[in-house]
């Protein structure tokens, strides 16, 4: 690799910088957005140039934690080669519901699902001891998980309602397994790890930019996510995605109802204005507590509003709001008001 590969890279990280930053809605969104920033600078590096210590039994563990990460998903991801073979053995534990799927991730962070398959949740019969799901081309649904012609991804959803439930255990291997790497590095593969490190900076920050401004579009209200938008998640199937964005003035809380309706899960969390999750302002169906009429208000305020469901902006006056549904029966938007 040539120094001027490594000036590529540091002017690129300045690009972005310019171009993300400038946007911010005021002072302290912009300060909050260089760190951002420099988190996904972080994350990039030691993804594209540390993989293998990130490993635990196969996978990495360490997700970026951006647009709108869910606190309540564990998320394990691993690479896989087009035309591989793999093995996932997972014991569930006390995880809520777990679903793993293979994607193709283009260069420009573009992402499509190739195939997905629930492991353990609501519907599924739990299991007992070991699953054991095999990884290749052509395998059925019913017996495996399909890898289409380009598939480079595997991901794994692991949804613990409470933060003291067990984590399930994951092991992935190749099958055969693939000795590791014993040689340096060649110059060329330390550029292209940097090159996707550009692309994985500088995809996510213009992607989750734009989600920004069309959420803080129509402040302090909830409604379902942007047709453009929800295309672009390749989530969980059967999840529900709506999106907010709340805009306190002082002393200003913004109060969120949320009718009764059935579902495997919901969750409602508030973002920074970059979409990364706020500490302690997440909370889902099990963890929310409903008032008598059986609606359940969440309340968005920078101090203790003196109700169970608060959810803390940490003195921000201005952030995202997310909320997932999933297996939801039909039921409207979460109501929004302000108030003092």
């Amino acid at each position: 690799m040539s120094a001027a590969a490594w000036t590529q890279f540091h002017d690129s990280l300045a690009a972005i910088g310019h171009e993300v930053l400038p946007t911010a809605p005021d002072a302290a969104c912009q300060a909050e957005g260089a760190a951002y920033l420099a988190r996904l600078a972080a994350y990039g590096i030691e993804r594209f140039l540390m993989g293998p210590e990130r490993l635990q039994n196969g996978l990495s563990f360490t997700p970026a934690r951006i647009g709108g990460f869910n606190p309540d998903y564990r998320i394990g991801t691993a690479n896989l080669a087009p035309g591989g073979n793999y093995r996932l053995r997972t014991c569930v534990n006390g995880a809520y519901r777990i679903g793993a799927g293979v994607y193709t991730v283009q260069p420009d962070g573009r992402i499509t699902t190739d195939s997905y398959r629930i492991l353990a949740g609501p519907g599924v019969p739990r299991a007992t001891g070991e699953i054991d799901l095999p990884l290749g081309a052509g395998l059925p649904p019913e017996t495996g998980l399909a890898l289409g012609p380009a598939s480079n991804l595997l991901l794994i959803r692991e949804i613990r309602l409470r933060a003291g439930d067990r984590a399930a255990e994951f092991a992935f291997t190749a099958d055969p397994p693939v000795p590791p790497a014993n040689t340096a590095p060649s110059p060329e593969a330390i550029a292209l790890s940097l090159s996707r490190v550009q692309h994985f900076i500088s995809g996510s920050a213009r992607q989750f930019l734009r989600w920004s401004q069309v959420f803080a579009e129509h402040p302090n209200e909830i409604t379902k996510l942007a047709p453009e938008l929800d295309n672009a998640v390749q989530g969980d199937p059967g999840t529900s995605y709506f999106s907010g964005y709340f805009l306190l003035g002082e002393g200003e809380v913004l109060a969120i109802e949320l009718p009764s309706f059935t579902c495997d899960y919901w969750g409602v969390q508030a973002t920074s204005h970059w979409l990364e999750p706020l500490p302690a302002s997440h909370l889902n169906h099990a963890t929310a507590t409903p008032d008598a009429d059986g609606v359940t208000r969440l309340f968005i305020a920078a101090a203790d509003p003196g109700h169970p469901n608060w959810l803390p902006t940490g003195g921000r006056s201005r952030g995202a709001i997310l909320h997932r549904r999933i297996n939801a029966s039909d039921a409207p938007a979460p109501r929004c008001y302000l108030k003092r």
